[in-house]
């Protein structure tokens, strides 16, 4: 067994030479400097984002398109307001029957002045009566 390297010390080495007593007074060995390498980036997953939902299905889109193509030959086609009386010229289109399923149906288009238009979406039991617009749940 080795001893500890100071005159008169009898006791085991600990470390560096020394036992424990004498190692405690040593100073502190000088600690080595980190080298930092250069890291590469974690690849983190991109989050997807979700999808937002459209805000008119790809069925009604198609429906629109073809709306907006024959708007204006219809609109062209009916210079006047259709109201009785009035032949202030037509700027807007009623659909007589509402849009959703009979968004299309010709014969349920109205060409109609702004004021009248307002006036048949506003009062509709009096616009049905002049027929400028129809019952949506009648068949």
């Amino acid at each position: 067994m080795k001893t500890c390297d100071e005159l008169g010390c009898n006791y085991a080495v600990w470390g560096r030479g020394k036992c424990k007593g004498h190692q405690r007074l040593l100073p502190p060995k000088p600690k080595k400097e980190k080298v930092e390498y250069p890291r590469m980036k974690p690849k983190v997953a991109k989050e997807k984002k979700p999808k937002p939902i459209s805000k008119t299905s790809k069925k009604y889109a198609k429906e629109l398109s073809i709306y907006h193509r024959d708007r204006i030959p219809f609109l062209e086609a009916n210079p006047i307001c259709q109201f009785p009386g009035c032949g202030c010229p037509s700027t807007d289109l009623h659909h007589a029957g509402g849009r959703g399923k009979n968004l299309n149906v010709k014969k349920l288009w109205r060409a109609l002045c702004r004021p009248h238009h307002d006036w048949a979406e506003n009062n509709p039991v009096e616009a049905k009566k002049i027929n400028l617009s129809v019952s949506r749940l009648a068949k």
